[in-house]
């Protein structure tokens, strides 16, 4: 495949949704179709993906690309000698690999070059890979995948499913609430992108809780005497318990038609400003999103 990476190129403008000007000499084939294939296979160093044009025609090469907007490329096309661009609709130009879409065609230099206008809405969802997963005193902990905005994390004992599945936007989940028997946990990490398309999942090593070990969890967690699910307040603040015997971490939840959020020690966040899709939204006194 021919590929262009990272090239700057200046456009001139033209207006319209498919403008095809210019005339073509009659001596030139006409290149009715073009293909061009969208891949993200590294990532810059704020985590975002980085998008790369291919083809394989040997009619018309890429000799150039730039983002205009986030996640909005102009991509130029050359013929090749003997070559020129016809006249295109919306259906004559294909695009695979990562899911885009073209929304304006233009000819330039009435046959040797085309101007395409492409929106690559499937970068949202392309996600890195979590680097590894262990554990650190009961907790889960893993590397973050770039890319990634939540993550759903489960904990197995003994091979078998120990609650819920639970989301968070961090890179680590205290377990200690399930772990109060004792056997060999691990847990599977998937990472979720903004649209909640999940990517590689990784399994953790294994961890080996002894009698011990469980008695901590269980002393711990033993003046816990609300009927799960319920709210919980000590000396810190207000903890949300889930059915499953644990509460929410660096994670939204929608409760009583109301939307909270828990921070990394499942307390809830009350007077901040907290990001959720692109937005903010203020946290009220009594914990509510505003």
């Amino acid at each position: 495949m021919k590929e262009v990476i990272g090239k700057k190129i200046v456009f001139a403008t033209a207006a319209g949704l498919f403008v095809m000007a210019g005339s073509i000499p009659a001596m030139a084939a006409e290149i009715k179709k073009v293909k061009i294939k969208l891949v993200a296979e590294t990532f810059d160093e704020a985590g975002k993906p980085e998008v790369d044009f291919l083809t394989d025609s040997d009619e018309y090469e890429i000799v150039g690309f730039e983002e205009r907007q986030d996640h909005v490329y102009e991509v130029e096309l050359a013929a090749e000698d003997g070559k020129g661009f016809g006249r295109m609709e919306q259906k004559d130009i294909r695009l695979t690999g990562i899911k885009a879409s073209c929304s304006r065609a233009v000819r330039k230099g009435g046959k040797e070059a085309l101007e395409l206008t492409i929106k690559a809405e499937g970068l949202d969802d392309v996600i890195g890979e979590i680097g590894g997963a262990g554990f650190r005193n009961g907790s889960a902990v893993w590397k973050k995948a770039d890319n990634a905005c939540a993550y759903a994390v489960m904990l197995f004992r003994n091979s078998k499913r120990v609650g819920y599945t639970h989301r968070t936007q961090g890179n680590s989940y205290n377990f200690s609430p399930l772990m109060r028997e004792k056997g060999i946990y691990h847990y599977k990490v998937y990472p979720l992108s903004v649209n909640d398309k999940k990517g590689i999942p990784v399994e953790s090593e294994w961890y080996s809780v002894d009698e011990s070990e469980a008695e901590k969890y269980r002393k711990e967690y033993e003046e816990v005497k609300i009927k799960f699910p319920g709210w919980e307040q000590d000396e810190t603040g207000w903890r949300y318990w889930q059915k499953d015997g644990i509460f929410p971490q660096e994670s939204w939840l929608f409760l009583d038609e109301e939307w909270y959020y828990f921070d990394s020690c499942g307390y809830m966040v009350t007077d901040r400003l907290i990001p959720r899709n692109g937005r903010e939204y203020y946290l009220g006194e009594d914990g509510t999103a505003r």
